[in-house]
């Protein structure tokens, strides 16, 4: 078991840690380098009991030589704040190394060390550059997945990509052309060797040509399959950071952001997840907002409809009902302020939930009176909706007590007709609301209950729409002139037992 643990633990701590990018690597790969390029220039040699002596000494200069160079550049200039913009660059500096090591070992066989043999020379430069491009692009895929696990990312909204199949193609092409160059290297290297007076026999050539062609395809396949599992590993990372970023969305964390850590379709995705996360983000603080201020209901038709449709309106056929305290006046004035604030809110909540468990949605709150709508959403039961919400009002309000410990009294008015529901206001302040006739109507007969001495009192019109036991709730009160008609309303007004209330 304490084995297991301690693999595990070796384990978790490889998988979290970029030790394939580290710099030891980048010396690993130099040491590889040069035994690589050593063995592949040396075959076409002709003075055998000597070169290997001389391009010893040459591969040792010239890897001593970018060895250095690459230790000056990581420790002052490179790598310090690495971050993707430094991939191409990484690219670039470790193929210029070999370069510049299968240069100056050219120079020095050439110049210096082995001044009549070219071919070796060649192959020590082509060796360098076919061994060079491939550890190039590994360090790049290294760097690119060092910067994922160090949290270098780039945080610009827009980032110009370049798609992962024209990445992939560009690899197998120069790869491929790498491969004919080197192979037309060995074979031309056969031919002058061939027509060399003093060079190896036709045997000792065929050999040599075959030995060439498996160190070069050996390298090749090698390197071949380190890139794709490098490449591999950076693909499958940044589907792992997507996938838990999108999770995170899922679970309703609208905070975090996805990370853009490439310059291919994964940044696509991200830009357009980040763009869907600041209209969620946006989404929300409006919702917040508005569920302070309207009903869930309108609060919902303020999200759903787009703002010219709210600008224009939509007509409905609905149930009015405008309710108000009573004696509220009195209570203000000797009551205060604090206490009657968390009166109303705490009164008007139970009534929001009256009339939201009726299928009703509270349209807003004016001083101690409120405004429900019902039928916006299924206008066949609006009457019995709103009448059972005004039943169930009165039923609470009998409850309250004020502080001489006397109930408060509650007048309703309710009418039904057309209403046009819409947002109303400036372009920098406005409110959704229900206006029309029967939105006043309502609200007058609200006021005749007070006169009336009705608690709850609808037009002839609501009354009509009612079925047969909720129609003996109520008696006739005939035509009633009220302010803002020109003709008298047909009004009916409910009774007042209390056993006809039980619903």
């Amino acid at each position: 078991m304490a084995i297991h643990s301690k693999i595990e633990t070796l384990q978790n701590r490889l998988a979290g840690q970029p030790w394939f990018s580290s710099r030891r690597l980048q010396y690993l790969y130099f040491l590889l380098g040069a035994l690589v390029v050593f063995v592949y220039s040396r075959g076409h040699v002709t003075a055998m009991e000597t070169s290997g002596q001389a391009l010893g000494t040459v591969t040792l200069l010239s890897f001593s030589l970018v060895m250095v160079i690459r230790y000056i550049i990581d420790k002052w200039f490179f790598f310090q704040d690495p971050n993707l913009e430094i991939v191409n660059k990484e690219f670039l500096i470790s193929l210029g190394l070999y370069l510049l090591a299968g240069i100056s070992g050219y120079a020095l066989i050439v110049g210096y060390f082995l001044p009549e043999e070219q071919i070796p020379a060649t192959k020590y430069l082509i060796g360098c550059l076919v061994y060079g491009y491939f550890v190039a692009v590994d360090n790049a895929l290294n760097t690119e997945r060092r910067c994922y696990y160090e949290r270098r990312y780039i945080y610009a909204k827009n980032v110009s990509t370049t798609s992962s199949s024209s990445r992939l193609r560009l690899f197998i092409l120069t790869t491929i052309l790498i491969t004919v160059v080197a192979m037309y290297l060995s074979a031309n290297s056969v031919v002058y060797s061939l027509l060399a007076e003093s060079g190896p026999d036709q045997r000792d050539i065929q050999i040599i040509f075959l030995y060439d062609i498996i160190l070069m395809t050996m390298v090749i396949i090698g390197f071949s399959m380190r890139v794709a599992y490098t490449y591999a590993q950076n693909q499958k990372y940044l589907l792992d950071t997507q996938i838990k970023a999108l999770q995170n969305i899922q679970k309703g964390d609208l905070d975090s952001y996805v990370p853009i850590m490439s310059k291919d379709e994964f940044a696509l995705i991200a830009q357009n997840t980040n763009k869907m996360l600041e209209e969620l983000r946006e989404k929300q603080k409006v919702t917040s907002v508005l569920e302070r201020i309207v009903s869930p209901d309108i609060m919902q038709r303020l999200l759903a409809d787009d703002a010219a449709m709210l600008k224009q309106g939509q007509k409905y056929e609905v149930a009015i009902l405008f309710c108000d305290l009573r004696r509220f006046t009195s209570f203000v004035e000797t009551t205060p302020p604090d206490q009657v604030i968390r009166f109303l809110n705490a009164f008007f909540s139970k009534i929001s939930d009256l009339v939201s468990t009726h299928n009703g949605l509270v349209n807003k709150f004016m001083g101690d009176a409120i405004l429900g709508v019902f039928g916006a959403a299924n206008k066949e039961t609006s009457m019995q909706d709103a009448l059972q919400a005004a039943l169930h009002i009165i039923t609470h309000t009998k409850t309250i007590r004020l502080g001489d410990a006397d109930a408060f009294d509650i007048g309703i008015g309710i009418h039904t007709g057309f209403a046009v529901a819409g947002t109303i206001g400036s372009a920098d302040r406005y409110e959704y609301t229900f206006i029309g006739d029967v939105v006043n109507t309502a609200s007058r007969l609200d006021g005749l209950s007070k006169r009336l001495g009705y608690r709850i009192i609808i037009s002839d019109d609501a009354y009509e729409l009612l079925n047969n036991d909720f129609k003996k709730r109520f008696v006739d009160l005939g035509f009633q002139k009220i302010r803002g008609k020109s003709e008298a309303v047909h009004v009916y007004g409910a009774i007042t037992d209390a056993e006809l209330y039980e619903l």
